[in-house]
């Protein structure tokens, strides 16, 4: 299988926004294409994207450069896209590009081959056709927005409910009940219904912490099994104080028994404060790095040993490439991480991100709520792939 042609176009994505969809052709005219989305909160360490305008002007030079590359060896194309590009960051082909350009080749591949592409993300990983076994990830659903995601006086941008093992059909009952019920409470306090940038409830509460008191008596009064945790996203809180956040989250802890705390600190300058925290409640609790990591095998290997997190999130356009992702994801894995596949919060129709969840065998899956296209076209594609190996 031979690369012959890429073609960039420019399309609607979330709430209209611009974005690119990336098509890969063969030497036979088959045709595979990724739609890419973006994220509001960016961490430093990302890869930088083009505007969809510069993106189209990319299409015919970048197709002469990789023509009749072998589309089954997906690492020497994806380092092709990085020597093409001839910086850190891909500042000139732009990470949306390059990792539209290495999604649609391998999504190409497993069309060709007549695989499912989570079957052919995992022989990506493994080297092994015949090593897939499926595990049901478990869902952290967005109940509440804050921070950039919401306009309203919540600090921390998710506050997230997530069941434990049940299958993905099982789960998603699960979260549309607990879901309905905490909207039921809302309506009771003359709360706005307004819903933030993945589909969560985003208006004013008294305060965070009688928010999550509120979820905490849902889910004792409920009687569920039921976790509770937050993505602080701290790099967007303004004049955040580490000391203060510090005590607020162990104090959380201690209250609410929260089993999750996402990018706690800042990515850069906080690293004292991460071993703190890991240090008093990583054997109990997930720790989690997001803008820490930005999906990118070098900063897994430079805080390894640091005894920092436990746990990162794979957000492949923070890194530009498949390759890269799974080396990040392989790594962490190494290192007895828990693997979290998440959307971004600008996202797409498309379901790619389900296929990578299921092909690695996440540990978990951040795709919002069930209110927008962009997340139920993953959310359905989870349930597809269940039922197809049920």
């Amino acid at each position: 299988m031979k690369l012959q042609k890429i073609k960039i176009d420019k399309v609607l994505g979330f709430r209209g926004n611009w974005t690119i969809k990336v098509g890969v052709f063969d030497e036979n005219n088959n045709l595979a294409s990724i739609l890419i989305p973006s994220g509001k909160s960016k961490g430093k360490f990302e890869v930088k994207n083009l505007n969809p305008d510069e993106a189209l002007l990319k299409s015919e030079e970048i197709s002469n450069f990789l023509k009749n590359l072998d589309l089954q060896d997906q690492e020497t194309l994806d380092n092709k896209l990085i020597e093409f590009d001839k910086t850190k960051n891909f500042e000139n082909l732009g990470g949306n590009v390059a990792l539209g350009i290495s999604l649609a080749c391998a999504k190409l591949v497993s069309i060709n081959l007549n695989i499912p592409f989570y079957k052919y993300l995992n022989f990506l990983q493994t080297g092994d056709y015949n090593s897939f076994n499926y595990q049901a990830p478990r869902i952290l659903f967005n109940i509440a927005e804050g921070g950039v995601h919401a306009e309203n006086n919540l600090e921390f941008q998710e506050h997230l409910i997530s069941f434990k093992n049940q299958t993905i059909f099982s789960q998603i009952e699960n979260l549309k009940e607990f879901n309905n019920s905490f909207l039921n409470i809302l309506k009771k306090e003359n709360k706005n219904l307004i819903f933030g940038d993945e589909g969560g409830w985003a208006g004013n509460y008294q305060n965070e912490e009688t928010l999550i008191n509120t979820l905490f008596d849902l889910k004792n009064n409920l009687k569920i099994d039921l976790d509770l945790g937050l993505d602080i996203a701290s790099s967007s809180i303004s004049n955040f104080e580490p000391k203060m956040f510090l005590k607020r989250y162990l104090k959380l802890f201690e209250r609410f028994k929260l089993f999750y705390f996402e990018d706690p600190f800042p990515e850069e300058g906080f690293e004292n404060f991460y071993q703190d925290f890991y240090a008093q409640i990583g054997n109990q609790d997930l720790i989690i790095g997001d803008d820490l990591i930005s999906t990118n095998p070098e900063l897994v290997k430079e805080i390894s040993d640091k005894k920092m997190i436990n746990g990162v999130i794979i957000k492949p356009d923070q890194v530009g490439t498949i390759s890269k992702t799974l080396k990040t994801i392989e790594l962490a894995k190494e290192n007895n991480w828990k693997i979290i596949v998440s959307h971004r919060s600008q996202e797409t129709l498309d379901n790619y991100l389900a296929d990578l969840a299921i092909g690695i065998g996440a540990d978990f899956v951040k795709f919002g709520t069930f209110y927008q296209g962009e997340r139920l076209a993953k959310y359905n594609r989870l349930i597809e792939i269940e039922s197809e190996l049920s």
